[in-house]
């Protein structure tokens, strides 16, 4: 009974004891006075509780957690999380870092490379750029191989001129040149290649070449070949004149014009109309007895006609068929006949609108009556005439629906 009441009494004794002060003292009977506890030892160590903590964002395993509650993590069970010492700053647990295991980041210029930085709240920004030529304009950084004197991988950056770039590194062929004292690419040179080809797509993308030179004389002609190929040609082998049509012979005034001339080989039409007409100036004028041109009714084709012709009318006689030249355009027609003891009929073709105009002198050549025979005319609706007397004569003419007598001779 004595040892429960002396326990007692010490338990009480140091509760008041701790009221009092508010702390204490493992190890020590005398606690630093700024510390609520203080353990002393020599030989041991504080052992903090140890947890497996799976997801530093997470409480768990501790539940709610108070604000600078301090674990050791030992990850079990698959955790992914860095074993060490952990605090809960109140939304994760925050690891501490020593100068053991904190990795340091140490940024460094290289050459001609420029570092600038920016701390904002213990936040350090470097932003990484590339340093200016401090003396020129238009100078190009390359990289440049030194053997490893500056960089491990052997090479090392190095500030030249642009044009000392291009010279290097640029090279022009197959219809470029490239002058290296002015630094400019341009057109002219040879092709090196099999076929260069500059494409072109519809209305929008062409191709045009501008100011070139006026010729006064024909030579050769830029056409393209086979698969779009530019070849120079002379220019008569390009043009090619038929039906009707020539080239000028080299050396004349014509050299290398389609002029007129030449053998019609294909059914030619050429409209007019009563404002658009056809004219040719300049005819030779002629009192000899010459073929004239007619338009045939068909197409319009024109067509050369003697302008007279004559005949003999024996026995019964078709004009139409049996007077060698005969046709409708024909403007005059001269026949002759002389009558015996029959009649003989001569058949005039039908009137029509070809032979409008046509004129026909009908002349009986007997000197006296010292015959029996008449001649009968006849025309698309009958007889037109007929008679027997010496030296007896008809002119007959067409209106282009009859025949009809308008003379005598």
């Amino acid at each position: 009974m004595k040892n429960v009441i002396l326990v007692a009494v010490f338990l009480v004794t140091a509760w008041a004891g701790q009221a009092v002060y508010a702390q204490q003292g493992f190890g020590t009977n005398t606690p630093d006075k700024s510390a609520a506890v203080e353990i002393f030892s020599t030989k041991r160590g504080l052992l903090i509780p140890r947890i497996s903590i799976p997801d530093l964002s997470q409480a768990a395993p501790v539940t709610s957690p108070a604000t600078s509650l301090l674990v050791y993590n030992e990850p079990t069970g698959g955790a992914t999380t860095e074993p060490g010492f952990y605090y809960w700053d109140g939304t994760k647990w925050v690891r501490f870092v020593s100068g053991n295991n904190e990795k340091q980041t140490v940024v460094d210029e290289g050459k001609n490379v420029k570092i600038d930085s920016t701390t904002v709240d213990g936040k350090t920004t470097y932003v990484v750029g590339v340093a200016g030529h401090a003396t020129s304009d238009k100078k190009v950084l390359v990289t440049k191989y030194v053997n490893g004197t500056d960089n491990t991988d052997g090479t090392t950056s190095e500030w030249v001129d642009y044009s000392e770039l291009i010279n290097d590194f640029i090279s022009a062929e197959n219809g470029v040149s490239y002058d290296d004292v002015t630094g400019k690419i341009t057109l002219g040179g040879t092709l090196t290649e099999a076929t260069t080809t500059i494409a072109t797509t519809g209305a929008t993308n062409t191709l045009a070449i501008t100011g070139l030179e006026d010729v006064t004389t024909y030579e050769k002609v830029m056409v393209l070949g086979a698969g779009g190929v530019l070849q120079a040609a002379d220019l008569s082998s390009l043009v090619q004149a038929d039906n009707g049509l020539k080239i000028g012979a080299d050396a004349t005034a014509n050299e290398g014009k389609v002029i007129l001339g030449g053998t019609l080989n294909e059914v030619t039409a050429i409209g007019t109309d009563g404002t658009n007409t056809l004219a040719i100036t300049g005819l030779e004028a002629t009192n000899e007895a010459n073929k004239i041109v007619v338009a045939a009714d068909a197409g319009g084709v024109l067509q050369t006609v003697v302008r007279s012709i004559s005949g003999t009318i024996a026995a019964n006689t078709a004009l139409a068929t049996d007077v060698a030249g005969y046709n409708s355009y024909v403007q005059e027609v001269n026949l002759t006949t002389t009558l015996g003891g029959t009649d003989w009929t001569l058949t005039l073709p039908d009137a029509v609108a070809a032979n409008t105009g046509q004129v026909i002198n009908v002349k009986i050549m007997n000197e006296d009556d010292n015959h029996s025979g008449y001649l009968n005319i006849i025309d698309n609706t009958g007889t037109l005439t007929y008679g027997a007397l010496p030296f007896q004569g008809w002119v007959l003419k067409s209106n282009g629906t009859s025949w009809l007598i308008v003379g005598r001779n």
